[in-house]
């Protein structure tokens, strides 16, 4: 999913989520899945798999709020193996000690 056409809602949600360094993929132009959470930056609204209505909750910090709540319940289905090393997590994908550790016989 290229993120360069993000409107300004959905670039502001995925940068939140990366600062709290919680695992998530951007779905559509629209939606952003975080384990059984999906949230529509456009609107605010956050639905749960197979709900047919949003949840009455709304916004950014409800649903970080949500998704932090159950990964502190259940943190391997969150778990992001790039970002919870000791190192600094690299937004822009790049791994210096991956790159020299490829490079050894």
């Amino acid at each position: 999913m290229t993120t360069q056409r993000n409107r300004p809602e959905m670039r502001h949600a995925l940068d939140r989520l990366r600062a709290e360094r919680i695992w998530h993929k951007q779905t559509s132009e629209f939606q952003i899945k975080v384990g059984p959470y999906n949230f529509y930056p456009g609107k605010g609204t956050i639905f749960m798999d197979r709900d047919v209505e949003a949840r009455p909750e709304r916004g950014l910090e409800t649903f970080i709020s949500l998704v932090c709540k159950l990964r502190d319940r259940n943190p391997l289905v969150f778990r992001d193996d790039d970002c919870n090393r000791d190192e600094p997590c690299r937004l822009d994908g790049f791994d210096i000690k991956e790159a020299i550790d490829s490079r050894q016989p």
